[in-house]
């Protein structure tokens, strides 16, 4: 293997900046935290691929939610960020071994954030997102683009992901795999596999 294609939200952080943003928006703003993620989920699928705009998404996002938009509702969901440390520097020891590629639908303001991350542009050779790219996972076109991009074969490359749609696109397209739950279930896994 020589390449790994590394999911950032469930993987690289912990649960993604949703699970605390809406725990914090639910509890500001008295909101069910269910009908929370339902919107923010049936709007994102357009803003990961850059079909819309940062602020038509949170304008969007705030009138389904009968609250007013207001900027910090977006400082709010961008400091929910929750690095899964371990996993990071478990990435960083296989640096001489593979090449270690980010690969994940976020929006263009999510991902610059993402791109600032000191310990991330230590561990990844180069990063990839959907907005960039406009495309997203599941939509084979988008590791289509990223195999191209990186010139390696789905053969010489891993998949990392929590999400087992986007594994089994993957897998698919016959792209090794790893459908991530622990970082000992990562290790054992990959230490099979590099």
């Amino acid at each position: 293997m020589k390449a790994l294609l590394v999911d950032y939200n469930g993987v690289v952080n912990h649960h993604g900046h949703l699970a605390p943003f809406t725990q914090q928006l639910s509890k500001i703003y008295n909101l069910n935290k269910e009908k929370i993620i339902e919107v923010f989920k049936k709007n994102s699928q357009l803003f990961d691929k850059d079909e819309i705009s940062v602020k038509d998404f949170w304008i969007n996002f705030c009138v389904l939610l009968k609250i007013d938009y207001k900027s910090e509702i977006i400082n709010l969901f961008n400091q929910s960020a929750n690095l899964n440390l371990e996993v990071i520097e478990y990435l960083q020891s296989l640096k001489n071994k593979v090449k270690i590629y980010l690969f994940s639908n976020l929006n263009y303001e999510t991902a610059n954030y993402v791109k600032q991350q000191i310990q991330l542009q230590q561990v990844f050779d180069q990063m990839f997102f959907s907005c960039e790219e406009k495309t997203r996972k599941p939509e084979t076109k988008f590791f289509q683009i990223i195999l191209k991009k990186i010139n390696f074969t789905p053969r010489q490359s891993i998949f990392i992901d929590d999400n087992k749609e986007f594994i089994q696109v993957a897998g698919s397209l016959d792209i090794k795999n790893i459908h991530y739950k622990t970082l000992a279930q990562l290790k054992q896994k990959l230490s099979q596999l590099i």
